[in-house]
């Protein structure tokens, strides 16, 4: 896998707005297709391994992009953080982001 960047952005409540953080990582992402009523639906998601030690850097609910000239997460476009791996310890320390991208209509 080849190191890429990836923005991770969380909501902060109490501004109300979006924060973001930039980190190395390695992505396993893969395109697929659900089936839904009212017809075939693209998908996409994986896993992103953010190359760090530094704590809580992603949380359920984040976005991922490989964007990195937005300041707000385009909802549309970005992965959803569903679930976060703590794996820093050993030899190569990261946290694993699952994601998901959005269904997207292919009509």
């Amino acid at each position: 896998m080849k190191k890429r960047r990836v923005r991770i952005y969380g909501y902060d409540r109490s501004s109300g707005e979006y924060t973001w953080r930039d980190f190395s990582c390695t992505a396993a992402l893969e395109d697929g297709r659900a089936a839904e009523t009212g017809g075939d639906f693209r998908r996409d998601g994986g896993s992103i391994r953010l190359m760090t030690r530094a704590d809580n850097a992603a949380a359920p609910g984040a976005y991922a992009s490989f964007d990195m000239e937005r300041e707000e997460p385009d909802k549309e476009r970005d992965y959803l953080v569903t679930a976060v791996r703590d794996n820093r310890r050993g030899g190569l320390p990261h946290w694993r982001l699952i994601v998901n991208g959005r269904y997207k209509s292919q009509r």
